[in-house]
């Protein structure tokens, strides 16, 4: 609360347009029961919903989750689920008999009965257990007032939030906030696929799903002669955009708080990561002025050190004919909007710049 309450007041966005219910409010249950209606709802039209556990900041790193019913004993893990979607989550957890969508009543049932925890590192202690039905966030009209459940909390709006934070955005000026060429179209393929097809373009490494302490630093890397670009990149402005601001928040802070020494050895867990992931565990390549050249641990690690500029780019994969300040503008997601405003002001803290980027979704 205390972190929303500075943003709005930092951004312009007035404080007073919404505020935080108590845990003790009895219309509490009558929100969560709408939320979880709409979520079955999107389940049985496959649409995807926010969908995260309450410890966001921490889940993001998590290597491993593991989904648990104690009453009945049955269990199923995911490697770095918060990579994957509501859709994703929930085929996995009905075909390991963890969610039961037969109806409203025993999917919210289920919800109820299974939790999920999740551990930073492969040794290390499974942390935040919480029931499902916590981990989905949104907006439900419930007697003629607006709400929005965030990180297990509910806060109620007025109408006029939406139009201070609109008047926000209207004034951000994204055209001057992106990167100087644009990547190529994104054609019928999913993220993970996407970004793999960079490889060996002209100034590119693949960083996807590699890892330091942990916390994935880019999509996609481009290396040019003055700058780094780090790509963070999903398919739409949607449930997605959380997490996404919240790696590129992990990845700042990363480079930004590392002793010499301490960012040295993270550079090269870092490399060995990518390595492994994308380059069968060998020198990782990149093509240089046409050719494909390799790029050793100890160049890599040159390459952060350098005088290069890094920039952090908020990519999205969208059809839309909008332009960028339109298509947020247009969004029903107030917590997106906010959650945009939010990364705005802390890149402004950091050394790096925070680009945008709209990639043409060709589907």
């Amino acid at each position: 609360m205390i972190k929303i309450k500075k943003l709005l007041k930092l951004e312009g966005v007035e404080f007073n347009q919404f505020y935080r219910l108590p845990l003790s409010n009895p219309i509490n249950k009558e929100l969560n029961d709408c939320l979880l209606a709409y979520a079955y709802e999107c389940l049985k039209n496959n649409e995807n919903i926010d969908f995260y556990n309450p410890n966001l900041i921490h889940y993001i790193r998590a290597t491993e989750t593991e989904f648990f019913n104690k009453k009945d004993g049955e269990y199923c893990e995911k490697e770095y689920a918060a990579s994957s979607n509501y859709i994703e989550i929930m085929n996995l957890l009905r075909d390991n008999n963890l969610i039961d969508d037969a109806s409203l009543e025993t999917f919210k049932e289920s919800l109820e009965n299974t939790q999920g925890h999740f551990r930073e590192n492969d040794i290390g202690e499974f942390i935040s257990a919480s029931k499902l039905s916590s981990w989905i966030s949104g907006e439900v009209e419930y007697g003629g007032n607006k709400y929005f459940k965030l990180d297990g909390s509910w806060y109620v709006y007025r109408e006029s939030l939406d139009q201070n934070l609109n008047e926000y955005f209207k004034n951000f000026d994204f055209e001057n906030f992106a990167p100087t060429l644009p990547l190529k179209s994104w054609i019928k393929k999913n993220e993970g696929l996407y970004n793999l097809s960079f490889k060996n373009n002209e100034g590119f490494i693949v960083g996807d799903r590699a890892y330091l302490n942990y916390i994935e630093i880019a999509d996609l890397i481009k290396v040019t002669d003055d700058k780094i670009y780090l790509y963070h990149i999903k398919k739409g402005l949607g449930q997605d955009t959380r997490a996404l601001i919240n790696q590129i928040n992990n990845s700042a802070r990363f480079l930004s708080y590392s002793e010499d020494e301490e960012s040295i050895e993270g550079l090269k867990s870092y490399y060995k990561s990518i390595s492994n992931k994308h380059y069968s565990g060998g020198e990782i390549t990149i093509k240089e002025k046409r050719n494909i050249k390799t790029l050793s641990e100890d160049d890599f690690i040159k390459l952060f050190k350098s005088k290069r500029k890094i920039s952090f780019v908020f990519g999205y994969g969208s059809n839309s004919e909008l332009s960028i300040q339109e298509e947020i503008i247009a969004s029903n997601s107030r917590i997106a909007k906010l959650s945009l405003i939010y990364i705005i002001r802390d890149m402004k803290r950091t050394d790096y710049e925070l680009l945008f980027e709209r990639i043409l979704l060709d589907e």
